[in-house]
């Protein structure tokens, strides 16, 4: 079993261990949780997390330029990935992107993207 874990979540390499630690703790669990739920599952976050977690929590770590690289072209990308999802979900896949191919490698996929609201 591919277990992917992505989001917006303190991209940069580093920060969610050293300056986000409400959302770190809840990911360290997160991370735990899975392995203990799943074991045996291979593990993939966009999180660019230090090498001391990756080692210690067991996750592969792929570039975070596949989700979001503060790159000139990400709306584009997104705009892309947008529309290719849309003819996707309507009949079938016509081309892809890094981003998507990850996703459609994983039998679970979790978007942690930190705080939601909900409009009624």
């Amino acid at each position: 079993m591919r277990i992917f874990v992505t989001g917006q979540c303190s991209l940069h390499w580093g920060r969610l261990e050293y300056g986000n630690i409400g959302n770190y703790y809840v990911t360290e669990t997160l991370f735990r949780e899975l392995h203990r739920v799943f074991p045996g599952a291979e593990i993939v976050t966009t999180f660019q997390m230090t090498e001391e977690f990756k080692t210690r929590e067991n996750v592969k770590i792929v570039p975070m330029e596949l989700f979001y690289g503060w790159k000139d072209d990400d709306l584009d990308i997104a705009l892309k990935e947008y529309g290719i999802a849309q003819t996707f979900n309507a009949t079938q896949l016509v081309c892809s992107t890094p981003y998507i191919e990850e996703t459609l490698k994983s039998d679970l996929i979790v978007d942690f993207s930190g705080d939601s609201v909900t409009q009624r």
